[in-house]
């Protein structure tokens, strides 16, 4: 696990450099004139930042958790399933609507990718739904799918 974490780690170091070229190429401009390049230059720092940081965790980790190619492999699968199963979302929210199809992306997504218990998960999705529902349909008056159950 350690080889395939600092490999991902200096992927999005380099992927925030790549970045923050771009977007100091856009005029990010000063604080109180930004300009079109300000938010992805202060974004891409940012990243870079929290994948350095990530990678000196993930050197300081004992040589003994390092399980190599295969944990590699797991980690993949993991990553195809996550992705599998935002391309299905996309496909099935307007028929599920925001509530339901949310709640269970919500419910798949915090239970593959750190395996917790279920009351920690449900509670997990349950607040994590209610806040963006109130940020989007409440705050913003933003429009969701309602679905074919109306929800």
């Amino acid at each position: 696990m350690k080889k395939s974490s600092s490999i991902i780690n200096i992927i999005w170091i380099a992927f925030s450099a790549a970045v923050a070229l771009e977007a100091w190429r856009l005029d990010p401009g000063n604080l109180h004139s930004p300009g079109p390049g300000f938010l992805p230059f202060i974004a891409a720092v940012l990243l870079g930042i929290l994948a350095v940081i990530a990678f000196i965790q993930t050197l300081k980790e004992k040589a003994s958790q390092d399980k190599g190619f295969l944990s590699f492999g797991d980690y993949l699968i993991k990553v195809g399933f996550l992705t599998g199963a935002l391309i299905v979302y996309v496909f099935l929210l307007n028929v599920l609507g925001f509530l339901l199809g949310t709640f269970l992306l919500l419910l798949l997504l915090f239970r593959i990718v750190e395996p917790l218990r279920w009351r920690t998960v449900l509670m997990a999705t349950l607040i994590t739904l209610g806040v963006v529902y109130l940020l989007f349909n409440v705050f913003l008056g933003t429009q969701l799918p309602k679905g074919v159950l109306g929800l």
